[in-house]
């Protein structure tokens, strides 16, 4: 993501001089956080090394601090949309629906025999709609939270699990042919 004309890019004195640090820098990185850019894409932006990138965060607080904030608000919108996929949540939909008005054909009684139809309008309402908790995220979720207790385990780490290997010995004793069962076994005993 290239720098606008607007932006005057970090330029370099010589090799290996660092570029200089402009102030309008930490509102563009700032701005840039709040997209989701990573350090790497920042220095790209301004066209600089990643380790020049780190000098400006350490020798100028205000670049440092709009970084880190603008970081942490786009996490915290991001965490917050993956909680609530995690858990579930309700959304509101506007739906269109059908009304028909028909009016009723009445007997001599009194009572309807028919209705004829009479309007027909659509109008939108507002329906409120579950959206069901996502496994994949919540398990996500658990496994970033609280690893211990939700990593991925192999049978091995469970509690209790046997740290020894065991050998099992089996014997076989042959005491003659085998018992003829059809003519596929007699067939095999012939070639043995």
């Amino acid at each position: 993501m290239p720098a606008s004309k607007q932006n005057k890019k970090a330029v370099a004195n010589s090799a290996g001089t660092p570029a200089t640090y402009m102030c309008e820098y930490a509102l563009q990185a700032h701005k840039l956080c709040l997209l989701g850019a990573t350090d790497a894409q920042l220095a790209d932006f301004f066209e600089v090394d990643i380790d020049t990138l780190d000098n400006w965060k350490a020798t100028h607080l205000e670049f440092a601090d709009t970084l880190q904030k603008g970081k942490y608000y786009a996490d915290s919108v991001v965490a917050a949309s993956l909680y609530d996929k995690a858990k579930g949540y309700k959304i509101k939909k506007q739906v269109p629906v059908k009304l028909v008005t028909k009016t009723p054909v009445l007997d001599k009684d009194g009572e309807p025999t028919r209705f004829v139809e009479q309007t027909e309008r659509v109008e939108v309402v507002e329906v409120e709609e579950d959206v069901p908790a996502d496994k994949s995220a919540a398990v996500f979720w658990l496994e970033n939270r609280q690893p211990r207790e939700w990593r991925d385990k192999s049978p091995a780490d469970a509690p209790g699990a046997a740290s020894a290997s065991h050998t099992v010995k089996i014997e076989i004793i042959n005491s003659g042919p085998a018992p003829v069962n059809s003519e596929k076994d007699i067939a095999l005993t012939q070639h043995v």
